[in-house]
């Protein structure tokens, strides 16, 4: 795995145990600071970010993970990989 490549793995873990720990209010600068804290860049973590609040809403990522259905997680894993290819 290159640099580049595991940069991205690592902020993806770091997003996405956020986003499993979800608790009872959303705070959009704190999802983008975890994803930062995982080696992301804050171009590719508000990236992120807009994207889950666009499909997932605001509402829900503040909500508990057992919310998140099968297709959010997928909307999680798919923003994360294009916010960061294209980052």
């Amino acid at each position: 795995m290159n640099t580049r490549t595991s940069t991205i793995f690592a902020g993806v873990m770091a997003g996405t145990l956020i986003l499993s720990a979800c608790g009872s209010s959303y705070n959009r600068e704190e999802y983008i600071s975890e994803f930062q804290d995982g080696g992301l860049s804050e171009e590719v973590s508000t990236c992120i970010v807009d994207v889950l609040e666009e499909k997932i809403g605001e509402d829900k990522l503040g909500g508990r993970a057992s919310d998140l259905t099968d297709e959010d997680q997928k909307v999680i894993s798919e923003a994360a990989f294009d916010c960061a290819l294209d980052g």
